[in-house]
């Protein structure tokens, strides 16, 4: 049976200094040597077992060799489908072994890891160790809240890692697409976020100019140059939040999809006459 990813050598030495330091490309390499210690890195397919593949380095994918099955490094594994940067996603490795509870099924990643265990049949907070991410899933929310409208589409939630440039692309073809029917903005908008790595690249710069956006950034700490998406958050603290019950970070995963449905349909807001965002744009698109 192949080793755990997170049980190998290469894993053991990751830190987010050093994640971050090597850039992508050396993230990729050290998340393939993790993947497939036994074969130094080469891919192994997950199909068949065979160890030899033809690379497709434009997708950095593979295709195998013995049974012709497409696979990336990730697939089989929780990260699959995950449209992350590699240094988030070795980030995350690195983040989420710190802090564990007193299930035994942490017992092996225990013996080559050191990790902070928490017996919760004993005590919720050890020192400062603790499992509650909630928080950290809150202030890494990411969304776009639509002009004057207030309406909440699309949006991303993750734990533990900042949001990628990816995210940021996938999110503003949707919002394109599900508020004007098509790939193309029909005039030039401005699209306001805060000047992250995610928002400043290159690649999100150059794919919003070819939606028709025009990327305007706010001023270094100054969150009140971004107010609604910053009341959005506010408002999804107090009357989402803090009213139910917490325990985790699945929890959270899981309910935040309901809270924005909830957010856009039903919760009315004092600047649009106590109306919810979706209720105004029903009116609006009734009488154009």
């Amino acid at each position: 049976m192949a080793q755990h990813l997170l049980l190998s050598a290469a894993s053991r030495t990751l830190s987010l200094r050093s994640i971050y330091k090597a850039g992508e490309d050396a993230a990729y390499e050290t998340f393939c040597q993790m993947r497939w210690p036994e074969t130094d890195g080469e891919a192994v397919c997950p199909c068949c077992g065979f160890d030899e593949a033809y690379k497709i380095t434009t997708r950095r994918k593979f295709n195998c060799k013995a049974c012709h099955h497409q696979f990336s490094v990730t697939s089989g594994t929780i990260f699959a489908s995950r449209k992350m940067d590699f240094v988030d996603l070795l980030a995350a490795i690195c983040i989420i072994v710190m802090s564990a509870d007193e299930a035994s099924h942490w017992d092996e990643l225990h013996l080559g890891y050191h990790v902070d265990r928490v017996n919760h049949s004993e005590i919720y907070s050890d020192h400062g160790k603790h499992t509650n991410m909630v928080e950290s899933i809150f202030s890494r929310l990411r969304n776009m809240v639509q002009g004057q409208h207030h309406h909440v589409s699309p949006w991303r939630a993750v734990a533990n890692v900042g949001i990628s440039g990816s995210d940021v692309r996938d999110m503003l073809l949707e919002a394109v697409e599900t508020r004007f029917g098509t790939f193309r903005a029909p005039g030039v908008i401005e699209v306001l976020t805060d000047t992250g790595s995610a928002y400043t690249a290159k690649e999100t710069r150059i794919f919003a100019r070819q939606l028709g956006l025009k990327p305007c950034f706010t001023p270094v700490a100054s969150p009140q140059s971004n107010g609604m998406s910053e009341a959005f958050v506010k408002t999804l603290k107090r009357d989402y939040v803090r009213v139910n019950p917490l325990p985790d970070a699945e929890t959270v995963l899981r309910l935040i999809g309901d809270w924005i449905e909830d957010y856009n349909e039903n919760h009315p807001h004092s600047g649009l006459k106590w109306k919810s965002p979706r209720e105004v744009i029903r009116a609006k698109t009734e009488t154009a």
